[in-house]
């Protein structure tokens, strides 16, 4: 199984799917031509060896592909049979990365900054446990301030 594979197929059936869901009709030109711009720089990644780049995507996509419990039911056997990967565990990895940085109370990157950034949004949506939320706050906050203090270090 090569790995890039599957995060460019992840990624443009994704793609795919967002347009049929977020298009009113198929005349729906803005979002046909952002779905084949993503589609372009999903294949220009791929092809190009901008593998990063292609992972980069891959996450930022997926943070929406687990909102969509059809997709990931209906293409489920599709990706175990392919690239024995369980999709419908996708949502489990990001909530035991959420849990892994909770645990050590610190973010590390601009990307744990963001996925902890958007599950409280969630929880706050959803009433969520205030506790938690506030857990969550105080490394968000902590993180802010890091990244504030190397900016400042930076710029004398």
């Amino acid at each position: 199984m090569n790995e890039n594979d599957y995060y460019r197929d992840f990624c443009l059936a994704c793609t795919k799917y967002a347009f049929a869901i977020y298009s009113d009709n198929e005349s729906d030109n803005e979002m046909a031509n952002l779905c084949q711009q993503t589609i372009n720089r999903i294949n220009g990644f791929y092809e190009s060896g901008k593998y990063k780049m292609l992972k980069t995507q891959y996450n930022f996509i997926l943070e929406e592909a687990v909102h969509w419990p059809e997709f990931l039911i209906e293409n489920h056997q599709y990706y175990l049979d392919n690239y024995g990967i369980n999709i419908l565990e996708l949502d489990k990895k990001r909530l035991n990365r959420i849990a892994k940085i909770l645990e050590r109370a610190k973010i590390k990157t601009d990307n744990e900054f963001r996925l902890i950034s958007e599950h409280v949004d969630e929880l706050c949506q959803t009433n969520g446990n205030p506790e938690l939320i506030g857990k969550f706050n105080t490394i968000l906050l902590d993180y802010e301030e890091r990244a504030e203090a190397k900016l400042r270090k930076r710029k004398k």
